[in-house]
C-alpha cells in the first residue's frame, strides 16, 4: 500500500470479508488462524468499530484460544471484549461474562505486553470499574499465583 491512510481504507472495504470468515474457520478447527485474525484485527476495531463485531471477533478467539490451550491468546481476546464492551458502555454484560475466564493459569513471566499494561497501576485496594472487570480477569488467566 502506498499509505496508511490506502491501508486503512482497504481494511475498511475488506473488514466485511475478514470477520465473515471467522465463524467458518472456527468451525473448521482452523483455532491458530482465527486467534491470528482476531489478534491483526484488535487495534483497527479499536480504533474503527463497529464494537459489536469487535465483541463477537473477541469472544470467537476466547474460544478458539480455549480449543488450543493458548493462555497467552485467551487473555488476549478476553482483554479485548473488556475493552469492546467499555467502548460500548455495557458493563452489566461486562460483569456477567467476567467468569469466562476459567482457564488454568501460567507464569507471570509468560504475559503479554499488551495485557501487562493495562493492569498495570493498580494497587491491591483499587476498585475496578465493571468493564474493567473482564480485563482484570484476563490477566488472572495467565498470572500464576504467588
Amino acid at each position: 500500500m502506498e499509505s496508511r491512510t490506502a491501508a486503512l481504507g482497504w481494511l475498511e472495504n475488506e473488514r466485511p470479508n475478514v470477520l465473515a470468515c471467522i465463524r467458518p474457520a472456527n468451525g473448521f478447527a482452523l483455532h491458530d488462524l482465527v486467534i491470528r485474525l482476531a489478534s491483526a484485527m484488535a487495534p483497527f476495531l479499536r480504533q474503527a468499530g463497529p464494537w459489536d463485531q469487535a465483541v463477537g471477533l473477541h469472544r470467537t478467539a476466547a474460544e478458539a484460544s480455549r480449543h488450543t490451550g493458548d493462555q497467552r491468546a485467551l487473555a488476549a481476546a478476553l482483554a479485548e471484549l473488556g475493552v469492546a464492551r467499555r467502548f460500548m458502555a455495557s458493563y452489566s454484560e461486562a460483569t456477567e461474562r467476567s467468569s469466562d475466564s476459567t482457564a488454568r493459569p501460567m507464569p507471570t513471566s509468560s504475559l503479554s505486553t499488551s495485557v501487562r499494561t493495562r493492569s498495570r497501576g493498580l494497587s491491591s485496594g483499587h476498585r475496578l470499574s465493571p468493564p474493567l472487570l473482564v480485563e482484570d480477569e484476563a490477566v488472572d488467566v495467565v498470572r500464576s499465583p504467588e
